[in-house]
């Protein structure tokens, strides 16, 4: 395992989270805006941001995935899943109460590793081919 490698992906996907997240916080405060406005969308504007949150948080894993597999010099799948995986407990225990620990919050954590390896897989896929 690359410790560099992870690393680096951590660092980066934590500062690709964070930009996500400044990105989905403005839709949904958009969203949240207009759903004033539209019956249909208060009813279902609780959905989308949960939905919103979904995509940003498998977007950063992805990416983070990505950027770790092009750091590494080796070829192996854990160095993404070990640094996205660290990326997102970190994220839950900074973000949480302990007592107020949730089944998705878990149900992330382990997203994170399958998305990361996802955008690793996606690297590597595209370097061998070229």
């Amino acid at each position: 395992m690359d410790w560099k490698a992870t690393a680096i992906g951590f660092v980066s996907t934590v500062i690709v989270g964070l930009v996500i997240q400044l990105i989905y916080v403005l839709v949904a405060a958009l969203i949240g805006a207009y759903g004033f406005h539209s019956p249909w969308l208060s009813e279902y504007k609780e959905v989308f941001w949960l939905g919103g949150a979904t995509l940003a948080f498998a977007i950063t894993m992805l990416m983070g995935g990505a950027i770790t597999v092009a750091v590494a010099r080796s070829s192996r799948l854990i160095n993404p899943v070990v640094a996205c995986t660290l990326a997102g407990l970190v994220s839950l225990m900074t973000s949480l109460d302990y007592s107020h620990l949730q089944w998705l919050s878990l149900v992330y954590l382990l997203m994170s590793g399958v998305f990361s390896a996802i955008g690793g897989k996606i690297v590597l896929s595209r370097s061998i081919r070229t």
